[in-house]
């Protein structure tokens, strides 16, 4: 519904801690929420949904190109979600909001 409107949205699949785990790791075998929050806890030590955003961003671009690797894995193999576990479009966000010099 949202693609149908124009609107824009940043889906992690299996889940939103995907998204964290890719800024410590590459990740491209199939996850369930529990094995991924299992992953993130390994990198940060975190409890529940709190993060500590200082942690996170300076690793950024590394997550950026592991989520865009997988984008183009996934696309290579003609899955698009929800058939695209492990997947995170957080990066075009990402993207939009801190632009690399030669995005400018």
């Amino acid at each position: 519904m949202a693609r149908d409107n124009g609107i824009n949205v940043a889906i992690s699949n299996p889940c939103f801690e995907l998204w964290l785990v890719l800024h410590y790791t590459d990740h491209e075998s199939w996850l369930n929420n529990d094995n991924c929050r299992s992953l993130r806890r390994k990198h940060d030590n975190s409890q529940g949904k709190s993060l500590i955003g200082a942690a996170y961003m300076p690793r950024r671009h590394q997550a950026i190109t592991r989520a865009r690797r997988l984008a183009i894995l996934h696309a290579s193999a003609n899955r698009e979600f929800p058939n695209d576990n492990p997947s995170s479009s957080v990066y075009l966000l990402m993207e939009a909001v801190y632009p690399t010099e030669d995005q400018q």
